[in-house]
């Protein structure tokens, strides 16, 4: 007979400072199918517990980021022994180098004295802190979480059969703006008419912006199992009409790009650029409808505090790979702007 899949979301329970890793270890589950929840605004939005519990208690399977400082922290603790008390699938994962064995609990830990120690005691774990075994980690927890027969994205309903409504909100999931999303329902774009739909179309004809055409079609190449025109935009030189040489892109194209690929590193990445909590601050408050327009705008802040001789594609490679974007990183460096 076969096994029941089980409904529900994966939970990265992790305290603040260890976002970057976390971020990463989230997209690479995001690419594997998974729904992934995190909180991602550094304390939960309305009353913090009850947002806590809400989310622990739709949550399938809990990942608890094990660090020194979430071990310190009262609120993650609450969170990870509710998890407990609630009978979710708890995954101990090691995001932060240093950790000594304990022979009783079988998990690398700092002390697994105390409630962390109840919590983890026994249960499977995985080291993803070491970028050296962290590819190979990360698919003996892809196993183990198989294991639990959680629904994947891939097994829900294809993108090509939604209709209207369905793809609006597909669109807004992806952070799309609020006029375009306006813009394919007024045409009644469907599940069908987006599988076909072209980058001329969307630009012309429904009058989308081509950064977001460009990411529209890429996420709906990579749900609909396609190779994309766009996986390699940023990085593909342009040639100079007349001499054959590589164009030089405008810093806000580079950036606009940028944010189209990032998701909520806004705070982590920000911070690795030198700007202040302040200023983040109120980036996320100047433009708190959309997490593109904050990151481009924090990408701008951050420029104009460079000075002439500072060398802006090293830094922001450097604060990109800190941010565990290694691939965006790459690209940068590759890229004349």
């Amino acid at each position: 007979m076969a096994q029941k899949k089980t409904d529900g979301y994966i939970m990265l329970s992790y305290q603040w400072d260890s976002q970057g890793r976390v971020q990463r270890i989230r997209r690479d589950l995001e690419s594997r199918g998974y729904n992934v929840w995190m909180d991602v605004s550094g304390g939960m939005k309305e009353d913090i517990y009850d947002s806590m519990a809400s989310a622990v208690e739709k949550a399938s399977i809990v990942l608890i980021c094990v660090s020194s400082k979430y071990k310190a922290s009262t609120n993650c603790m609450m969170e990870a022994k509710y998890a407990q008390d609630n009978s979710k699938k708890i995954i101990p994962l090691i995001v932060e180098k240093g950790v000594k064995f304990d022979l009783y609990s079988r998990v690398r830990c700092f002390s697994i004295d105390g409630p962390l120690g109840l919590i983890c005691s026994g249960k499977l774990y995985f080291e993803l802190w070491n970028d050296n075994i962290y590819d190979t980690k990360m698919n003996e927890l892809n196993a183990e979480i198989r294991s639990s027969h959680l629904t994947t994205n891939s097994s829900e309903k294809d993108l090509s059969t939604a209709n209207v409504d369905e793809i609006c909100e597909w669109l807004k999931q992806l952070d799309i703006d609020r006029e375009t999303v306006n813009h394919f329902k007024r045409n009644g774009v469907t599940g069908d008419d987006l599988a076909d739909i072209t980058y001329e179309d969307l630009v012309n004809d429904l009058d989308v912006k081509p950064f977001i055409a460009k990411k529209i079609l890429k996420r709906r190449d990579k749900e609909l199992g396609r190779s994309s025109a766009f996986s390699h935009d940023m990085s593909t030189p342009k040639k100079q009409s007349g001499d054959g040489g590589s164009k030089v892109k405008p810093e806000q194209i580079v950036f606009r790009e940028l944010a189209c690929e990032l998701g909520d590193e806004l705070n982590a990445l920000g911070s690795y650029l030198g700007l202040t909590a302040a200023a983040l601050k109120r980036i996320t408050l100047d433009n708190r409808f959309s997490t593109e327009n904050q990151l481009v705008e924090m990408f701008l802040q951050w420029r104009r505090s460079l000075s002439m001789s500072d060398n802006k594609s090293e830094l922001l490679c450097r604060a990109l790979e800190r941010c565990g974007r290694r691939d965006l990183s790459e690209i940068i460096a590759g890229t004349h702007w």
